[in-house]
């Protein structure tokens, strides 16, 4: 009996991966199976890649994909690094 709000749900997911988490998890994924010292966080974050990518096409949505850039600063501190 909550079909109104429950698309409302649906289209806050859909907006969320498509304008969010979906342009970024495979950037993460990537950085974090590149650096990581134990082979559990490269299988967790495939996992959440995974997830989202399920999502997403479930919801009809196709996320952006976004572009990691090397940082021109010597500061040592992390950064985002990317450019839509």
């Amino acid at each position: 009996g909550l079909a109104s709000e429950a698309g409302v749900c649906r289209r806050a997911q859909a907006a969320f991966l498509r304008d969010h988490l979906g342009r970024w998890v495979a950037v993460l994924a990537r950085g974090v199976s590149e650096r990581a010292s134990l082979p559990l966080y490269p299988v967790l974050l495939r996992m959440v890649e995974t997830t989202v990518a399920r999502d997403a096409s479930r919801l009809g949505v196709v996320p952006e994909a976004i572009v990691e850039v090397p940082s021109r600063d010597a500061d040592p501190l992390p950064r985002c690094g990317v450019v839509s």
